[in-house]
């Protein structure tokens, strides 16, 4: 078997970021960058579809401080080479480029290197991989408020319970009271009659003897 030799990745920079929604006027927009800078040389596409209307930037670095440009706007299309001050200049001016001009800037600060032996400095993290921390993070936080929504609804469960126990067990005891209360009564009334038929026994005896 003939071992496959892995071939290094030329690429040391690589951006890509795709947005679409539509706006109060009900247009929708559909908007999309990409950047890839590596031993090939700099590639950057920028593409803005807002309802019917159509822009396009797209810029391809061809050989040493030779960039092609090409442009679309609607039906009009552009192509041009430029150098990489007017480059630069283009893309201070572009106020949809701002990706590009960040990425440049911080090129010229030697955060982002040539490939060389098949290695870099630094790679950028996809905006793929940004989205996929985020649904993540999200995830997290829904199952979190799931959980202390359900706890919340336990102890409002249990309150429940022991307000029903409450009241249950405060009923009983008003109906104990109010029962003792009525059988005391009660037990008066019997004791006053028998006091009154006894005193009144008395009295008719005590009238039949001195008659």
């Amino acid at each position: 078997m003939k071992m496959e030799m892995m071939v290094p990745s030329t690429v040391t920079y690589r951006y890509n970021f795709q947005k679409s929604f539509v706006d109060s006027k009900g247009k929708k927009h559909s908007i999309r960058e990409e950047l890839i800078d590596g031993q090939k040389g700099l590639y950057f596409k920028f593409v803005h579809l807002k309802g019917d209307k159509f822009s396009k930037v797209m810029v391809k670095e061809e050989g040493k401080d030779k960039f092609l440009v090409m442009t679309k706007e609607g039906d009009k299309e552009d192509k041009k080479t430029i150098d990489s001050k007017k480059l630069k200049a283009m893309v201070k001016d572009h106020k949809d480029l701002k990706f590009v001009a960040e990425y440049m800037k911080s090129k010229d600060k030697g955060e982002y290197k040539a490939v060389g032996g098949g290695s870099c400095n630094t790679k950028h993290t996809s905006t793929k991989r940004k989205s996929r921390k985020t649904k993540k993070s999200t995830k997290r936080k829904t199952r979190k408020s799931r959980k202390s929504k359900s706890g919340a609804a336990r102890k409002a469960r249990k309150s429940r319970k022991s307000t029903k126990r409450k009241s249950r067990k405060s009923r009983k005891s008003t109906k104990r009271k109010s029962r003792k209360s009525k059988s005391g009564a009660a037990r008066k009334a019997r004791k006053s009659r028998k006091s009154t038929k006894r005193k009144s026994r008395k009295s008719t005896k005590r009238k039949s003897r001195k008659s």
